[in-house]
């Protein structure tokens, strides 16, 4: 649990969903070229795996997770 306490943002983020008992996502569904790029490995080219990915860890710790898109 010390690396949570760091300042940086992965750390502090982490410790939000280590803490929190309820979350909210709110995610547009626009689509950035820039992460279109072929050469980008497949798991980094949609933001919304990504955070399905999250959500998904969140919900088996047990946390009440809601999204909603724009």
């Amino acid at each position: 649990m010390r690396q949570l306490n760091k300042k940086d943002g992965a750390s502090r983020l982490a410790k939000i969903f280590v803490d929190a008992t309820d979350l909210t996502f709110l995610l547009g569904k626009a689509v950035n070229p820039a992460h279109q790029n072929p050469d980008f490995p497949k798991d980094l080219s949609i933001k919304l795996n990504i955070v399905r990915d999250i959500i998904t860890i969140l919900e088996k710790m047990g946390k009440n997770v809601t999204v909603k898109y724009f």
